[in-house]
């Protein structure tokens, strides 16, 4: 080790004494200075390690939040001309298999008779003005009633939507308002022939009490059924989605076809 000038000093046989040495203390300070960078850049790094730490917790936070959401509901839409029964099958399979049977007609009849209603205000109006109801609002029943259905007690995931979409306009609505949080499987097309959906329709008027079961009535529910229904199952048939369901059949022969359709 090197000495100063100031450091030197003379010996003697019966002791030895020692100057005070400047750089001596500038080593001192500079090997101080250097510990409590070293303390102070270890406890950065610990803090560093730490705040990853809780990000990974909050990154298994969400991938718990993620694994908690629902997949997407299981949707088949049900279409098909008036009287071709898509009502009494969708209740049958709604006891047999579990599935929630969702009725666009039946959501904006109950949504009417509600006094506290937004929605009803606006139906209301639109009907007493002898306009269609807007499709938004008919998408807006369906997805509550389906997020209602789930969030009860059973979690139900998988519905059978009656007589929806019914136009080019329900189906805009539909993507727009329920989108991917609902996966549309299958489409079931109940075929019949006019003639015997006329004559079911009759018959079901003599206690039904429907207003729109009359002969004139049923006449102009077909034709927009067939203006506006028929171009949705085409499109649908295009992408594989339909499955044609033959109605002039007993209710049981129908259920069976309709039940091994749903069991695939």
């Amino acid at each position: 080790m090197a000495h100063c000038s100031s450091c030197s000093s003379s010996s003697s046989s019966s002791s030895q004494s020692r100057g005070f040495c400047p750089f001596s203390l500038f080593l001192f300070i500079g090997s101080a200075i250097a510990s409590v960078r070293y303390l102070k850049r270890r406890e950065q790094s610990s803090s560093r390690k730490l705040d990853d730490d809780d990000d990974d917790d909050d990154d298994d936070d969400d991938d718990d939040v993620e694994e908690d959401r629902p997949s997407p509901f299981r949707v088949v839409f049900v279409l098909g001309g008036p009287g071709a029964g898509k009502g009494t099958q969708c209740q049958l399979l709604s006891e047999n298999l579990g599935w929630a049977h969702l009725s666009a007609g039946d959501l904006l009849r109950a949504e009417r008779a509600k006094a506290d209603s937004k929605l009803a205000d606006v139906i209301n109006s639109n009907i007493s003005a002898g306009r269609i109801v807007p499709s938004e609002i008919t998408v807006e029943l369906l997805r509550n009633a389906m997020e209602e259905m789930y969030s009860g007690e059973n979690r139900q995931t998988k519905f059978l939507i009656d007589g929806f979409p019914r136009s080019e306009g329900n189906v805009i609505a539909w993507n727009e308002v329920v989108g991917n949080r609902a996966n549309v499987e299958t489409v079931l097309f109940f075929e019949c022939p006019e003639d015997v959906l006329t004559s079911r329709l009759l018959e079901r008027s003599k206690t039904s009490g429907r207003v729109d079961d009359t002969i004139d009535v049923i006449r102009k529910r077909f034709d927009t059924y067939k203006e506006e229904s028929m171009p949705i199952i085409e499109m649908y048939e295009k992408d594989g989605r339909v499955k044609k369901i033959i109605a002039d059949r007993s209710m049981e022969e129908v259920y069976k076809e309709i039940e091994a359709i749903l069991g695939e």
